[in-house]
């Protein structure tokens, strides 16, 4: 399921030290919180967010450049 040793780790920490001035977190978790995993993946990571606004965005779809600026005009 999910691996620490996953070469994907190695990834992310690779860009938050060439980032540093970015936040970064990586959390490896392998609970299960219901059926859906990528459900669980955002409860999972939950704990780590610190910001008011959080958007989550899938690998499928495309936005433009202006996506985020525009989620964050329209949140209540």
């Amino acid at each position: 399921m999910f691996d620490s040793a996953d070469p994907a780790v190695g990834i992310v920490e690779s860009v938050a030290a060439e980032t540093p001035e970015v936040r970064i977190d990586l959390k490896v978790d392998a609970g299960v919180n219901g059926g859906n995993r990528k459900i669980s993946n955002l409860i999972n990571m939950a704990p780590l967010a610190q910001a008011e606004f959080l958007a989550i965005i899938d690998s499928d779809i495309l936005v433009g450049p202006s996506h985020l600026s525009h989620l964050a005009a329209c949140r209540t």
